[in-house]
């Protein structure tokens, strides 16, 4: 059957049977180093206390009404840190607000930064405390993995701790714009955090974006606006650039958009001797855009019913062949360095424009 309907599709081969069997959820092994129980018990007590008070004096300085304060946890290099037990999932006082991995010489090392609510002080003193003096049924210490992974505390530094982005992003004394990603996506929270803006006199931009136990707010700020932030609030989990958007050249007219285009054809570089070829099975190609005709030859561009034609008629698979082509394009705007294209494109229409008065027949037609 398959011979008689698909005559481009040679099995060779005597077809096998293999049972199903579930991919085993075991990953790979943490890597967690051993620790002497009751040395190592006493310096996270000890670093943990001496954390909480310097991030208490800190407040005290500024007359802060905080409700809670920030501690940094690390891993040792080339070691992990459990930072899922680092979040109490059942209080929203225990929060785990940002991993980040640094590079310590050739090895990686792990930072988490948690909130903890003045009232739960206790929470990670605690589990220390069991790890010193308490066993399993296994004999081994209680809460030995999350306490081995920790090599050291520290109160959260001001911005590094928060900072998501490459270093060289972050703002010095020059004010940029900055991504302020809050713990938590409730109204309260983000009036609360919009009110801090006018009372620090920061530049906001309109709207906030929300996700799911997080909302995001841009910034006009530099670093020291930014420490002042942390300092006063209790809902900061995260900073970032604040990157543009393609929006940038959508919002453009006709004239200035193919300006952009003329300076990016001008550094483009097309391989003269191409052998790859990326072939786009779509609703057609429109290969007149000034950016895809150098890559895309009138010949290259077939149809599987020759009545359907090979335009697109729905602009679909014209922007598959910007993205196949370029990849990302807005990266290719923003740069002035030459961009070198050594592939090119191929397209095959397979999806008519769906006849008017019976939609179904598209599927028929296209999907033999």
């Amino acid at each position: 059957m398959a011979h008689e309907r698909f005559r481009h599709i040679f099995l060779r081969d005597s077809p096998s049977v293999k049972n199903f069997t579930s991919i085993s959820s075991i990953g790979a092994a943490l890597r967690i180093p051993q620790r002497d129980r009751r040395s190592h018990s006493e310096y996270l007590i000890q670093k943990f206390t001496q954390s909480w008070q310097e991030a208490e004096n800190e407040q005290a300085v500024i007359h802060s009404a905080r409700e809670g304060v920030y501690i940094e946890f690390k891993s040792d290099p080339g070691a992990d840190l459990v930072t899922k037990s680092l979040d109490d999932l059942r209080s929203k006082k225990v929060r785990l607000l940002n991993v980040r991995i640094e590079k310590e010489g050739d090895q990686e090392v792990t930072y988490a930064t948690v909130y903890v609510a003045h009232d739960k002080k206790n929470h990670f003193l605690k589990k220390i405390q069991e790890y010193a003096e308490k066993d399993t049924k296994s004999g081994k210490p209680k809460n030995e993995t999350l306490i081995n992974s920790i090599a050291d505390i520290r109160k959260a530094l001001l911005v590094d701790s928060f900072w998501q982005d490459k270093k060289e992003l972050l703002p010095s004394q020059e004010k940029s714009w900055c991504e302020v990603w809050l713990s938590a996506d409730y109204e309260k929270t983000i009036r609360k955090f919009e009110n801090l803006f006018v009372q620090e006199e920061i530049e906001t931009a309109d709207g906030v974006i929300r996700f799911p136990e997080r909302s995001v707010k841009l910034i006009l700020a530099d670093k020291n606006q930014l420490e002042r932030l942390t300092t006063l609030s209790d809902d900061i989990a995260e900073y970032r650039r604040a990157k543009e958007t393609a929006s940038f050249w959508l919002d453009m007219d006709n004239k200035e958009q193919a300006e952009w285009i003329k300076d990016l054809l001008k550094r483009c570089r097309v391989d003269p001797n191409l052998n790859v070829a990326v072939c786009i099975l779509d609703t057609g190609i429109n290969n007149g855009h000034p950016l895809l005709s150098a890559i895309l030859k009138n010949e290259d561009c077939q149809t599987v019913v020759e009545s359907w034609g090979a335009d697109d008629h729905k602009g679909h698979g014209t922007l598959m062949a910007g993205v196949a082509g370029y990849g990302d394009l807005k990266k290719c705007l923003e740069s002035k360095d030459t961009i070198h294209l050594k592939h090119c494109l191929e397209s095959v229409k397979i999806l008519p424009k769906p006849p008017a008065h019976n939609k179904q027949e598209l599927w028929v037609m296209a999907l033999p």
